[in-house]
């Protein structure tokens, strides 16, 4: 399927609601107010269930402070919904282009207090090349992937000696498909899985057609079937994207037996 836009992905979905609901010779007049909720919801399913590199980033606005173990993710412009890696950077108040990235691994946060138990004592991270870097979740106080207002922390053990930049990297929530904002990643790499998803909104909240599977035996596929075949190969073509298939699995943590 071509790459869509939001116009033409309106055109799509309504020659597909018209071949699904012959009785309709025109738009059913829902379908309007409806559209942009069926694609925030389809687009906001496929970036929940499938982690899309084309929505990875990496962000370097935070700053460690001495002796604390804690950053705020909610200072971040593009605040990350799934934060995957954390590296400090070295020396301290350097960009990762001129320094040296320390990378923390991820756990829990009852490890990082029963590993460093005095927040106020600190190390560089060099220094803590033979005891180990880590990092873990504290809270989230995210909402449809917006920081509204709200903090969303980590921790990290050791604590910080300085002032170092904070290279946090991990998937975000895009800007979604509108009439300002026309074509995103999946209405361009992804097309038909979109439309399978708005379907799926759009069958049950405009053609009241919930269970046309069970209730109409001529009508045996359904836009969800659909939509999970078409997201089973969007999987694997990610997971190819990120280099993690059968033949090239994801590498093991480091210091990982």
């Amino acid at each position: 399927m071509a790459a869509l836009t939001w116009t033409t992905l309106q055109t799509e979905l309504t020659m597909a609601i018209v071949k699904t609901m012959p009785t309709f010779e025109q738009v059913p007049p829902d379908f309007l107010v409806l559209y942009p909720s069926a694609t925030s919801y389809a687009e906001g399913r496929i970036c929940a269930e499938i982690p899309l590199l084309a929505n990875r980033t990496s962000n370097t606005q935070l700053l460690t402070s001495i002796g604390s173990r804690l950053l705020n993710l909610s200072l971040m412009t593009t605040p990350l919904v799934v934060m995957e890696t954390l590296a400090l950077i070295t020396p301290a108040n350097t960009q990762p282009a001129s320094g040296v990235r320390y990378q923390y691994v991820k756990t829990t946060l009852e490890f990082v207090s029963t590993f460093w138990p005095n927040e106020s004592l600190t190390m560089a991270p060099l220094a803590a090349e033979q005891t180990g870097r880590f990092w873990a979740p504290l809270n989230s106080g995210a909402a449809a992937g917006v920081y509204a207002g709200s903090s969303s922390f980590i921790v990290i053990a050791p604590s910080p000696d300085q002032i170092y930049v904070a290279e946090c990297t991990g998937l975000f929530q895009p800007a979604p498909i509108s009439f300002s904002n026309p074509t995103t990643y999946i209405s361009t790499v992804y097309p038909d899985l979109l439309v399978a998803g708005c379907m799926v909104y759009l069958s049950g909240a405009l053609l009241k057609n919930y269970g046309a599977q069970s209730s109409d035996p001529h009508q045996a596929v359904s836009w969800e079937g659909i939509y999970q075949n078409l997201k089973n190969a969007c999987e694997f073509e990610e997971a190819r994207r990120r280099g993690l298939t059968p033949d090239n699995p994801r590498p093991p943590a480091p210091g990982a037996a």
